[in-house]
């Protein structure tokens, strides 16, 4: 497996988003792996067509689909056992942590690159959140659907249906639904001409969390 370090995984990005390119950065969270290896307990265990799904969005194969995983969980010492999951032992990955870092350490040029590439886009944000919290960091969305965070694992088919629903002219399908948007993006990737940015857990910083509550 490789894995493409933060600077370059931001070269890259903005590179397709700076060329008006088709792509999709997603990120595939600690709990979406365990999913697809069988190791989520019982009572938390989502049902087979959701884990089927996130196993669809590891395999797809393009140059343009940037799949992401943090760092931490391809260490040797990590609960997950990577060599389970044929599509990742044998791929190459971003890291996914780039975006929130950048939100985090240095928010100016996170900043700058909502205003630049995002802020006058037309743009889908899918998320677990608040309309509001996604507004003081990007703006307002053309379109947003909220998700409840307990009550994901049965919407795949649903949340398809509003997403096409929508029609075409989305520049940005934007997530902030961890698990919930490995999930989908294999369906949004193949189904919709739609770019896809995964925000990770941008929209739940602890930095920002604080000050969106004040």
């Amino acid at each position: 497996m490789k894995f493409i370090d933060q600077k370059q995984t931001i070269r890259q990005l903005t590179e397709k988003m700076s060329n008006k390119e088709r792509f999709a950065y997603v990120s595939f969270s600690r709990s979406s792996l365990l999913s697809v290896t069988g190791q989520i307990p019982d009572d938390k265990k989502p049902n087979k067509y959701f884990t089927k799904s996130i196993s669809n969005s590891l395999e797809i194969k393009d140059e343009n689909y940037m799949r992401c995983l943090y760092y931490g969980m391809i260490s040797d010492s990590t609960d997950i056992n990577i060599s389970e999951i044929p599509s990742i032992s044998n791929g190459y990955f971003y890291d996914a942590a780039t975006l929130e870092n950048m939100f985090i350490k240095r928010r100016d040029i996170f900043d700058s690159f909502v205003d630049y590439y995002i802020k006058h886009s037309n743009t889908l944000v899918i998320s677990f959140h608040d309309k509001k919290y996604i507004q003081k960091i990007i703006g307002s969305p053309t379109h947003y659907i909220k998700v409840a965070y307990n009550d994901y694992y049965e919407k795949i088919d649903s949340i398809m249906s509003s997403i096409q629903e929508l029609g075409p002219g989305i520049d940005y399908c934007i997530m902030g639904c961890p698990m919930l948007s490995a999930a989908l993006s294999n369906h949004i990737w193949n189904k919709t001409p739609m770019s896809i940015l995964d925000f990770g857990k941008v929209f739940t910083a602890p930095s920002y969390k604080a000050n969106a509550q004040q």
